[in-house]
């Protein structure tokens, strides 16, 4: 659909369903000429090349092995600075010495990464980032996208244990955030019925690392 796509045609479907939100949208650069919005040819010709991490979607084993190499890209470690941190955070409460896995490649960037204000290590991002990456894989394995043997899930297979071990592990000492410039306070266990680490531990935990194996 997207690499026939006709604007025009498009325009005139939501004409008829009388989505009138969507036909102003999608019809603003031609009423508005001054508008930076994009025209109904860029819009096309952007739709007809469209690459999510430099690839069609007709290739989902390599979307879904570019986002493990985003989301779990850094090297296992307590925190910034060889775990000593920064103005006492962007480190973990206790458990530095017996971390499991340090050095091995698969935890999760949050951890050890940088924004406008130089470094960042934060347990609230790094899971942010681990539930909508433990949902696309679910969502994928369960409609039969990827399966055992693929080159995305053996890749999955070598990281994930690896980072959201060390996610768990950190969350259940507490691990206090660093990012923006400042401290973020402590993210631990205590979060549990507000972050729903009950389903989303388990759904890692009892069902998704199980048939990695």
């Amino acid at each position: 659909w997207l690499s026939t796509y006709s604007h025009a045609s498009f325009v005139n479907e939501l004409t008829a369903a009388n989505l009138t939100n969507e036909v102003t949208v999608f019809t603003w650069k031609a009423k508005n000429a001054g508008s930076p919005a994009p025209s109904g040819a860029q819009i096309e010709a952007a739709v007809k090349n469209y690459r999510y991490m430099s690839k069609p979607l007709s290739d989902i084993d390599g979307i879904y092995q570019a986002q493990i190499l985003s989301t779990y890209s850094t090297n296992v470690n307590a925190g910034i600075n060889g775990g000593a941190g920064l103005s006492g955070a962007g480190k973990i409460v206790s458990g530095a010495d017996t971390l499991p896995n340090k050095g091995v490649l698969g935890m999760l960037k949050e951890f050890d990464t940088t924004d406008a204000n130089g470094k960042r290590s934060s347990a609230s991002y790094s899971y942010d980032g681990y539930r909508p990456h433990l949902t696309n894989l679910v969502a994928l394995i369960a409609s039969g996208q990827i399966k055992k043997g693929s080159s995305a899930l053996t890749l999955a297979a070598s990281r994930l244990p690896v980072g959201n071990g060390d996610l768990w592990y950190k969350i259940d000492r507490g691990y206090i955030g660093y990012a923006k410039g400042k401290s973020q306070g402590l993210f631990d266990s205590a979060k549990s019925t507000s972050w729903g680490f009950a389903y989303s531990r388990a759904l890692w935990e009892s069902a998704v690392a199980p048939y990695l194996k």
